[in-house]
């Protein structure tokens, strides 16, 4: 789910460019470190459920 999301996030900013639009990199780079760390943070926490069971 997170590599359709970054593929998503690309494919977004290349439209927007296209069209004329500039989206600063730093914007970009800060919504995928923000998605690694959640989905980082999930696996975490599913981890630690499954030794509990």
């Amino acid at each position: 789910m997170l590599v359709l999301a970054f593929l998503f996030l690309i494919g977004v900013s290349l439209v927007a460019d296209d069209l004329g639009f500039h989206i600063t990199r730093g914007y970009i780079y800060t919504a995928m470190g923000f998605s690694v760390i959640v989905e980082s943070i999930s696996i975490m926490a599913g981890r630690k459920k499954k030794k509990r069971t």
